[in-house]
């Protein structure tokens, strides 16, 4: 195995510790209220290095927030506390946003400085 080899081997391994770092660190951050999103988590090892994702529908908008948006109520019926019926005519009403909760970015950006780290110790053989 030549030289350059060997540092791409070493160079690949550390990306890859680093990115084991950062699944286990969004694991930590994820917020959990079914343990859904939690459990959808993956860590896979690619060609060219890893890969960290979310596989749950909502993973993304909670990841990065909704912005506010409009929402138009069609009509319907509806019955008052003596039992009337009455219609409620069609109408829209803006559904607030929701802040990003960023736990993916936050792991990134808590390991990837120490990516450097990762890399060396592997080129050393730690």
């Amino acid at each position: 195995m030549t030289l350059e080899d060997k540092l791409i081997v070493g160079a690949l391994a550390g990306i890859r510790d680093c990115g084991r770092s950062i699944f286990g660190l969004s694991q930590r951050y994820v917020p959990v209220r079914t343990g859904r999103l939690k459990r959808s988590g993956r860590y896979v090892e690619t060609a060219d290095g890893c890969s960290v994702y979310y596989g749950a529908p909502y993973a993304a908008k909670i990841e990065l927030g909704t912005p506010a948006h409009q929402l138009t109520i069609p009509s319907y019926v509806r019955r008052s506390p003596r039992g009337v019926r009455y219609r409620v005519q069609s109408h829209t009403r803006v559904q607030p946003g929701r802040p990003a909760r960023s736990f993916v970015g936050r792991a990134i950006i808590s390991e990837f400085r120490d990516m450097g780290r990762f890399i060396v110790n592997r080129l050393h053989g730690t």
